[in-house]
């Protein structure tokens, strides 16, 4: 049977045309062949000429393409084929409207708003210059009203029109009340979730209020109870609500703060003590050294035993294990840490040596088939094997030979959770 590529897109239009842009839109074809779309190829020619230029190519999963660098008072024809694996697929067309060029028009508005703008800065100036005369005693620096203008009050023009009353310190521009921004409120709910000898972990909830922007991150200091000097400890990311604090010393009582930030600054910090881990070290150290003398003492009884299993001068010592269980009179016994005797028949008498039954491998996989086979390729698939042996299963080993042929020749791995291949001749 004969390959076929994909029927061309259906549907294609020109969603949005600007000055120097143009959006294409289209569906997907009815029929795409004998296999997936692997993409959409666009091209583009004037109305009046025959060459075909390839503009760029589109994602399969992707019906739409934006075409850039267009030139104004041009007619363009626009055509979008798909492509398969087995190769292109014929084009649809479609032509696209005509934008007529603005450069006059905005040449014309931006010498109109030039002069506005000269004359509205003589204006200006001439005000200037009066109230300068008049020697204004009181200049403050901030906006105390805008709005109309009063009689007594000096204004300037600005360009839309209309006077907006300004009382600062230059007279040279208009300004605008701002509201004063703020900074988030401080975390909610902060408590120690876990203390360990040397971490502590607190844990929060969001502001309630987060002020002008997002928060941004929270900030986590340290100090002692019995100091003033904090200690900046690191920085929470903003969507995580915990944090650990790491390398702390025991028999001390620490207090910690969390803070959150956004774009306009640091918010006030929430405080919380943390609870006293009493210091461990000697009762580890009296441990240990029970331990140790513990140790010496079945070191010395084992030394003792195999001096006296030398001197009895055994012929046979094999390397492997014969028999593991509790010792007989006739047998070398050595004593472990935990107590009870080991039975060691091995080639140096020093570790307990323990049984371990033989390893297992896999079974073979089953109900394996031929899924597809095509010109070149074939695909194989299989089920998990009933037996697995003593581990999971780490991967498939895939090998091919001829019929007449006894020389397999190994072709690939396949992954521990994928129970097909594809085989390429």
């Amino acid at each position: 049977m004969c390959a076929e590529v994909p029927q061309a897109p259906e549907n294609l239009k020109v969603k949005t045309r600007t000055n120097d842009k143009l959006t294409l839109e289209w569906t997907r074809p009815k029929a795409i062949g004998d296999s997936k779309v692997t993409g959409y190829n666009i091209s583009l020619k004037m109305v009046d000429s025959d060459d075909w230029k390839k503009i760029g190519r589109g994602r399969s999963f992707v019906t739409s393409y934006t075409i850039k660098n267009l030139k104004l008072d041009k007619h363009y024809v626009c055509s979008v084929s798909a492509e398969n694996k087995v190769g292109k697929g014929p084009a649809a067309e479609v032509e696209s409207p005509v934008v007529q060029h603005q450069k006059p028009v905005k040449a014309i508005e931006k010498a109109r708003t030039s002069k506005q703008s000269i004359k509205d800065k003589k204006e200006n100036e001439a005000l200037y210059s009066d109230v300068v005369k008049k020697n204004l005693t009181s200049r403050p620096t901030t906006v105390k009203s805008i709005g109309k203008a009063s009689p007594s009050q000096p204004s300037f023009k600005n360009k839309k029109g209309g006077n907006k009353v300004l009382y600062c310190d230059k007279f040279k521009r208009n300004l605008t009340s701002r509201p004063i921004a703020e900074v988030p409120q401080a975390p909610e709910n902060l408590k120690v979730k876990t203390r360990t000898n040397d971490k502590l972990t607190l844990e929060w909830t969001r502001p309630k209020a987060i002020g002008d922007s997002k928060v941004t991150g929270y900030n986590i200091s340290l100090k002692m109870v019995d100091s003033d000097d904090w200690k900046k400890i690191g920085r929470g990311r903003s969507f995580v609500t915990s944090y650990t604090i790491k390398n702390l010393k025991l028999d001390k009582h620490y207090v910690c703060s969390v803070s959150a930030e956004n774009k306009v600054g640091k918010g006030p910090a929430a405080e919380v003590e943390s609870p006293v881990v009493q210091h461990q070290k000697p009762v580890k150290a009296i441990e240990k050294a029970r331990t140790s003398k513990q140790s010496i003492k079945d070191k010395k009884e084992n030394e003792a035993l195999y001096s006296d299993v030398v001197k009895k001068n055994l012929t046979s010592r094999p390397t492997t294990v014969k028999s593991i269980g509790k010792a007989s009179p006739s047998q070398p016994s050595f004593k472990n840490k935990k107590g009870g005797n080991k039975v060691l028949y091995c080639d140096k008498f020093k570790r307990n040596l323990t049984s371990r039954p033989i390893a297992e491998v896999p079974q073979a996989p089953a109900n394996l088939k031929v899924k597809t086979r095509t010109n070149d390729k074939l695909t194989l698939e299989w089920t998990r094997p009933k037996a697995i042996g003593d581990s999971k299963v780490t991967g498939y080993n895939i090998s091919l030979k001829m019929v007449d042929s006894d020389d397999w020749k190994k072709i690939g791995r396949g992954r521990s959770f994928v129970t097909s291949y594809t085989i390429k001749i």
